[in-house]
């Protein structure tokens, strides 16, 4: 009965191996057929980007393809097929190479449909960059500071964008010359101070940096819990605000006493 035990899990590891093997096959084929349909439609690369595809493993895109891919209102899932993208972002080249196939996703019967160029480009906002730098500096260091509400607010709800004019420290570890001072003090002077807060019921959490108009490149420079008092000392104008607030930060100009 031992035995018999034993050359059934033998056989079992041997099937699970050669389907491993089987699916590492037909990807492999099919990433040959995808260099062959690439270098034969791409007289502009240079040697060098041909000996690149040639000799350089591919990455897959993988994405549905659209259409119904069920029986009798069952998904037959091994059946669906996928649109994959055999890819090669090339030396030298702004477009990544992507050629296009439809198959089952161990690519048994892919065959080469398109040649696409595609140029990937960041969408991402200087907003956006910001508010996710600032996310992950809270949470790795103002956690212990916030209740749960507060980290939530602050993880699933977009910030106030505000200018401001907070004093901040360019050397907080205490290590740089006057003259490293001067050129990082340099460096900001034609951005401006953006402010990213999350007004909670009796404090706000407010992380500050400098940019450019659009908030390109930029820095985080302070992060801390701060009062309503403190916030209107050194606010000068509010950028962008979330549809929601906890608590209204009145952003109105400051009262004067009218001339006589």
């Amino acid at each position: 009965m031992k035995k018999i035990t034993t050359l059934f899990f033998g056989l079992l590891l041997a099937l699970v191996l050669c389907s491993c093997a089987s699916d590492q096959y037909y990807q492999s084929r099919a990433a040959d057929k995808a260099r062959e349909y690439l270098l034969e439609r791409s007289p502009e690369l240079s040697a060098e980007q041909v000996e690149y595809v040639k000799f350089n493993d591919p990455v897959l895109l993988i994405g549905d393809v659209l259409g119904d891919h069920s029986l009798g209102g069952i998904e037959q899932t091994s059946s669906i097929q996928r649109q994959i993208c055999v890819t090669w972002r090339i030396p030298g080249k702004d477009e990544v190479y992507m050629v296009m196939g439809v198959s089952a996703d161990n690519m048994t019967y892919w065959t080469p449909q398109r040649l696409i160029r595609k140029k990937f480009i960041n969408t991402t906002s200087g907003q956006e960059a910001a508010v996710g730098a600032a996310r992950k500096y809270i949470t790795l260091n103002l956690y212990e500071e916030l209740n749960a509400a507060e980290l939530n607010k602050v993880l699933y709800q977009f910030p106030s964008v505000v200018l401001t004019n907070f004093e901040l420290n360019f050397d907080p570890e205490g290590t740089k010359t006057a003259k490293e001072l001067e050129k990082a003090r340099k460096a900001v002077a034609a951005k401006k101070q953006f402010s990213l807060l999350w007004a909670m019921p009796d404090r706000n959490v407010v992380v500050s940096g400098y940019g450019n108009e659009e908030m390109i490149g930029w820095g985080l420079m302070f992060a801390g819990v701060l009062s309503d008092k403190d916030v209107q000392e050194h606010l000068i104008a509010e950028i962008n605000a979330p549809e929601v607030f906890y608590r209204p930060i009145d952003l109105s100009e400051k009262e004067t006493t009218p001339e006589k």
